[in-house]
């Protein structure tokens, strides 16, 4: 197996990934576990699934984005 030096296959070697959400905790303090929220969100769902506007995405993608 030959070595390949980490800069000849991914440019961004040198970049520093940073980021900052304090504007995101001002807006949402409140910070709860993914299978919580999840929870919460299919509850909602379920109690309010007539009130939610449906898209017909499958529809749209076989009409807009199937190869031709």
């Amino acid at each position: 197996m030959s070595e390949i030096e980490q800069r000849k296959y991914f440019p961004f070697y040198d970049y520093e990934y940073v980021l900052d959400v304090r504007r995101q905790q001002e807006i949402y303090p409140h910070i709860m576990p993914l299978r919580e929220g999840l929870k919460e969100a299919a509850a909602w769902y379920l109690s309010h699934e007539c009130e939610v506007k449906k898209k017909p995405y499958l529809d749209y993608i076989d009409v807009n984005l199937t190869k031709r």
